[in-house]
């Protein structure tokens, strides 16, 4: 378990690792108020929002997005993410 992991863990959280045939897929639970803080990644990616309700800021962008939702992050730009609701 990474340290963010353990944090995460720590707030009632957790984290699961897919991988199928070289795909890979990370599955989290965020507890309501949890707040991943601003940071980038050099590839776009989805996140699947199945649950809840989601703060999404991208670059100065922020939306309040409900699930189901597909959120995209494309590569380079500075994101975060608070949890609403669980």
């Amino acid at each position: 378990m990474t340290e963010i992991e353990q944090k995460l863990a720590d707030l009632g959280g957790h984290t699961v690792h897919h991988f199928s045939d070289g795909l890979y897929a990370k599955e989290a639970f965020f507890p309501a108020g949890t707040a991943i803080m601003k940071h980038t990644h050099d590839f776009s990616h989805l996140s699947i929002l199945a649950k809840g309700r989601v703060a999404v800021m991208k670059g100065e962008q922020i939306s309040i997005i409900d699930a189901p939702a597909c959120i995209e992050i494309k590569a380079h730009v500075t994101h975060g993410i608070k949890a609403m609701s669980d």
